[in-house]
């Protein structure tokens, strides 16, 4: 008997557990933590260079707290607005999340269509040279 943890203590979410939780820096303007459960350094390290790619975003890391923790938080720093009353909302760091998040989406559907096609391709190959 193995005195391991559980694997699937990694991957599902307990009863009660929210997948996000946000909270914001009281200290620091337009800052805040971004707590993933269930997620590693795969998910991390995307979610950080894709916050790395939006130029209002001043600052970005993440950390897993502990091998043995699954999650991972993630901190945000925005630009704050250079003018009072200029009439443009301030960009958040929930705003910078959201964008990110559907940036990284839309680059991973991308990348499933090209492999799909890519894969039919060579599938139609391999099935035109059988014949000949």
């Amino acid at each position: 008997m193995s005195n391991a943890p559980d694997h699937f203590a990694a991957v599902v979410l307990p009863d009660g557990v929210q997948k996000l939780s946000y909270e914001r820096d009281i200290k620091i303007e337009n800052a805040g933590t971004l707590s993933i459960e269930r997620e590693d350094h795969t998910l991390g390290n995307l979610v950080r260079m894709q916050l790395l790619r939006d130029p209002k975003v001043t600052y970005v890391a993440y950390k897993q707290p502990h091998p043995l923790e699954h999650h991972i938080v993630i901190r945000v720093h925005t630009q704050q607005s250079r003018t009072v009353g200029d009439g443009a909302p301030p960009y958040l760091p929930t705003d910078a999340i959201a964008t990110a998040l559907e940036d990284l989406n839309a680059e991973i559907n991308l990348i499933s269509e090209k492999l799909s096609e890519a894969l039919e391709a060579a599938q139609t190959d391999m099935d035109h040279d059988q014949y000949r």
